[in-house]
């Protein structure tokens, strides 16, 4: 073999040397980022998890909201009278532990006993045995009335108006709703966020008056009403 000869396949050695070396480290980078991903999907699936089972101590099964939706149901009150402007002013006041923002189904009797639901109100002013609401969702076109009922699966008017606090708080459980309690405060209440908390991650599940539960990310200073639950998620970061 000629100088020239070996100098070459040492040069080609060299080549195929380099190009593993470049080979290996982008597999190395490729698993890197795999574990990476799924260190993030496990951690998504267990916040996702305890989601869940928070939800599911105060989802009501369909079983119930049938139930809810028959005439013969228990009113929690009744529309005294409808204001000009559509105003509905119901006998329930804070006598009855009502307060502002309290959602309640606007409803009569129909044929065969069947609940009719007319509209959804919202209260927003609050007397000693009565309250005034406003229409927020029709469920019905046909108008408000003196004497329809009203009622909400989580009013309870001898009960504590409550809301509860789950994920990653201090002290997560029920606590007691005051008045005009915003997110921060309730989550106060619970002794802050945990390290692994984010202000980002802080969802509030609501059931209005029709048994839906909405769910939305609020702002801080977002007013609570009873029955809310207030879920902080975990930071993925």
């Amino acid at each position: 073999m000629t100088r020239e000869a070996y100098e070459s396949l040492v040069q080609e050695k060299q080549q195929v040397d380099e190009a593993y070396q470049g080979s290996s480290a982008k597999i190395d980078g490729l698993e890197t980022e795999i574990s990476t991903v799924k260190q993030e999907t496990e951690r998504s699936k267990r916040t996702f998890e305890r989601e869940i089972a928070a939800l599911n101590n105060r989802i009501i099964t369909e079983k119930e909201l049938k139930a809810i939706a028959l005439a013969e149901d228990p009113k929690d009150g009744e529309v005294l009278a409808v204001g000009s402007r559509g105003t509905v002013h119901i006998n329930l006041g804070r006598a009855h532990k009502v307060s502002a923002g309290t959602k309640f189904m606007v409803w009569r009797p129909g044929k065969g006993n069947v609940r009719e639901d007319f509209a959804v109100v919202r209260v927003f002013k609050v007397d000693r045995t009565r309250c005034e609401a406003r229409v927020i969702e029709r469920k019905d076109p046909r108008p408000v009335t003196e004497g329809m009922n009203v009622s909400n699966p989580f009013y309870d008017p001898k009960g504590e108006l409550t809301v509860y606090i789950y994920g990653e708080v201090q002290r997560p459980g029920q606590i007691r709703l005051e008045r005009g309690m915003t997110v921060i405060q309730a989550l106060a209440a619970g002794g802050g966020l945990t390290q692994r908390g984010t202000e980002k991650g802080i969802r509030v599940h609501r059931r209005g008056a029709d048994g839906k539960v909405q769910i939305s990310q609020p702002s801080m200073d977002a007013e609570l009403e009873n029955g809310d639950v207030v879920y902080v998620r975990e930071s993925l970061f």
